[in-house]
């Protein structure tokens, strides 16, 4: 199956990210996050407004047990409900699984690499578990701060970087 299919089929990939926010922000401070810049958005528009921020209403809002494209209030209203701790465990947990499953796809649907490509999912998703469980436990407050800081986490990336390498060369 292609790996377009797999990640149409998935509920959330969290492919570019700023970090995990420790408390709920108002919807200015919020909107700052989905933004580039830190600019307010032009009068009477909204950061939600934008292709980011339509994508975080699609795709959020139903792992926060809402419709998808929830209107940006009641999306912020979910978040101040649940707290910040169970909303980031919830969107971290939903973009962590699943961009293991999508490395999974690539890492095994390719003959050349082989075995270190796929022996490679390991340290990623022990990685991905190791940085979802700091996340929950509070620690840091942007994804350098944990990675930077836990030797496990630095460990666990070096042991990627090094059998990712490895697959590179081999197919090279």
């Amino acid at each position: 199956m292609p790996a377009t299919q797999v990640l149409d089929a998935l509920p959330l990939v969290d492919d570019h990210c700023h970090g995990v926010v420790r408390d709920v922000p108002d919807r200015a401070a919020f909107e700052s996050h989905i933004n580039e810049g830190f600019d307010a958005p032009p009068e009477g528009a909204s950061h939600f407004d934008t292709p980011i921020g339509l994508a975080v209403r699609r795709w959020c809002p139903p792992v926060l047990d809402l419709e998808p494209h929830a209107p940006a209030d009641a999306y912020l209203a979910r978040r101040a409900e649940l707290g910040s701790q169970e909303a980031n465990r919830r969107l971290m947990a939903a973009a962590g699984a699943l961009g293991c499953i999508a490395y999974a796809q690539w890492s095994f649907a390719r003959p050349y690499g082989w075995p270190w490509l796929a022996l490679s999912l390991l340290p990623f998703a022990l990685w991905l578990a190791r940085y979802s469980m700091l996340v929950d436990a509070g620690s840091g407050e942007a994804p350098e701060d944990l990675i930077l800081h836990d030797r496990t986490l630095l460990a666990l990336g070096a042991v990627w970087l090094a059998l990712f390498a490895g697959g590179i060369y081999v197919a090279g």
